[in-house]
């Protein structure tokens, strides 16, 4: 095999694996007899522009959260859809890269009509959630930090990256 058919084979591999990871997530996520609806699609669209400062952003995936976890306290399940960030480039400031986002879709959702609600508030050392509601209708929007050279039994710190998640849908 030439370097360049190498290459090529490589190339196919990885887009072929790519594909293999998508369709799973999304069969993983999709729970059985509940699906997301056209409504729920629109919903996310509510939280479109997406925010683009120094973030890349994901294709959008159907996703399905039992009632109690980690990302919906409700007693309800969520139906809607998910878009992830790509990690952001290496920071130093958590705040710098996750402030400007969150004051974009306060600004964004409130003149909107969407309300804060603090049912869906959660924080912890480089991760935050927190959700806006409009009805049944909840978008729900979080972040996490991966801390880089971080030492064992040491406190988390920066450099890091940052990624985050939008949900939005329904609580049925």
């Amino acid at each position: 095999m030439t370097k360049k058919n190498k290459k090529i084979f490589a190339v196919s591999a990885g887009i072929l694996l790519g594909v293999i990871a998508v369709v799973s997530l999304r069969v993983c996520q999709h729970a059985p007899g509940a699906s997301p609806s056209a409504t729920d699609t629109d919903i996310l669209n509510a939280a479109y522009p997406l925010y683009g400062t120094g973030i890349s952003w994901g294709a959008e995936v159907p996703v399905t959260l039992p009632p109690h976890s980690d990302y919906n306290p409700a007693t309800t399940t969520f139906i809607g859809y998910q878009v992830s960030s790509l990690p952001t480039p290496t920071t130093n400031d958590i705040a710098a890269v996750t402030e400007p986002l969150r004051d974009y879709y306060d600004k964004m959702l409130l003149a909107a009509g969407w309300n804060i609600d603090t049912n869906f508030e959660a924080d912890g050392p480089g991760g935050s959630i927190w959700g806006y509601t409009k009805g049944k209708d909840v978008l729900i929007f979080s972040y996490n930090s991966l801390f880089l050279n971080q030492q064992p039994n040491q406190p988390e710190q920066c450099p890091c990256t940052v990624n985050f998640i939008i949900l939005g849908g329904e609580l049925k």
